[in-house]
């Protein structure tokens, strides 16, 4: 290698032998600095720390939690005081009320009908108006004294034209010591024009029937007299003449006004308390 230098700079020429053995050293010398450099590569990766970040999952975020309700238990429901007086009886067993005929009927054109229930309903129409029929209740009690249980029974009429008329009611009272008679028909006025029933009471077998407004003894008087006095309750007690119940006495009561007219018809065969106010009409 010194006499390849030497040579070199003197400017003579290097023996073939010389030149072999430089470049066999060189090629000796670059492959072992690069082996070298190989193996400091392999031995940085071998001692590496692998470095692991480990992230911690943020909670997942908490459900809402719905306010809690209180939900009070439904009020009992309200006893039926009249569920006795709808068991029928023995000498009313055989008796469909809610299919039967209930005689002629005047509607308020003047024409006169056969007035028949079938399945508790009937509907006609009469002139422009349409004429419906309900049977409202059926209850037993002795209403005569002789004992035997009477049937009360319940109908509302609803006449609708133009408007409807709010609703009528009609009573029959049938007693049955066969044969069956009809011993009380009674119809009330309307919820629109006045006079309607609000009523129906049974006390010491006596009936008494209460219609809102000042009724007068017909119900053919102007409505603009009975609608005048809403707040008054006309109050007839009937009483039974060997044959009917007839109207015995009729009398005017104050009441507060509390817009009951459209409530319905109350039956009360128990006990009744009579408002404060009363007015006998002879």
């Amino acid at each position: 290698m010194k006499s390849f230098l030497n040579s070199c700079n003197s400017g003579k020429s290097a023996e073939p032998a010389e030149v072999k053995a430089v470049l066999f050293a060189a090629g000796v010398c670059v492959l072992f600095i690069g082996f070298l450099t190989a193996f400091h590569r392999s031995e940085q990766r071998h001692n590496r720390t692998t470095v692991v970040r480990s992230y911690e999952a943020a909670p997942p975020s908490a459900m809402p939690i719905p306010p809690v309700t209180i939900t009070e238990p439904p009020p009992p429901p309200v006893p039926d005081l009249n569920a006795r007086f709808r068991v029928v009886p023995e000498n009313f067993r055989g008796i469909n009320f809610r299919t039967r005929s209930y005689g002629p009927y005047e509607f308020s054109n003047g024409a006169s009908r056969d007035l028949v229930l079938i399945d508790g309903k009937a509907r006609a129409v009469e002139g422009s108006a349409q004429q419906l029929f309900d049977l409202n209740d059926v209850l037993y009690t002795d209403l005569t004294g002789d004992g035997s249980p009477e049937a009360i029974v319940l109908l509302t009429h609803l006449e609708c034209g133009m408007r409807c008329d709010a609703g009528k009611s009609l009573l029959y009272v049938y007693s049955q010591n066969y044969p069956m008679e009809e011993i009380l028909k009674y119809e009330s006025g309307s919820g629109t024009d006045g006079c309607s029933l609000k009523l129906i009471n049974v006390k010491n077998r006596q009936l008494t029937l209460d219609l809102f407004g000042m009724c007068p003894q017909s119900l053919e008087a102007s409505p603009e007299f009975v609608k005048g006095k809403t707040l008054y309750v006309t109050r007839v007690q009937f009483v039974f003449n060997g044959t009917w119940l007839v109207p015995k006495k009729r009398s005017y009561v104050s009441v507060p006004d509390r817009n009951e007219v459209s409530f319905g018809v109350q039956i009360n065969i128990v006990d009744n308390q009579p408002p404060a106010a009363s007015l006998d009409v002879p």
